[in-house]
C-alpha cells in the first residue's frame, strides 16, 4: 500500500490530469486520450508506482474510515498552495 502522504500527492496528480483531459476531450476527443493515458503512465513513472498499486490503495483507503476523505484534503491543500505559489 502507498503510504498516505504519497498517495494525497498521486491524487492530486491524477485529478489535475483528469481535469486537463476533461477540457481538451470536446475538442480532439482521440488525442484527448492519448494524452490521458500518457500523462497517467508519467505519474506512475514518477512516483514508481503501478497501476495495481494505485488501484489497491486506492481500494485500501476508500474501505478504512476516513482515510480517502483525509487523503483528498491533504491533495485539495497541496493544490491550493501550488496555486499560491503561482499568483
Amino acid at each position: 500500500i502507498i503510504p498516505q502522504d504519497k498517495f494525497a500527492s498521486i491524487i492530486k496528480d491524477v485529478h489535475l490530469i483528469e481535469a486537463l483531459y476533461e477540457t481538451n476531450k470536446y475538442n480532439k476527443e482521440e488525442a484527448a486520450n492519448t494524452a490521458l493515458q500518457a500523462d497517467y503512465d508519467s505519474i506512475f513513472n514518477l512516483y514508481k508506482i503501478t497501476y495495481e498499486d494505485f488501484q489497491n490503495s486506492l481500494k485500501y483507503y476508500s474501505l478504512n474510515d476516513n482515510n480517502l476523505e483525509i487523503i483528498y484534503n491533504q491533495a485539495l491543500e497541496e493544490i491550493k498552495q501550488e496555486n499560491s505559489k503561482l499568483n
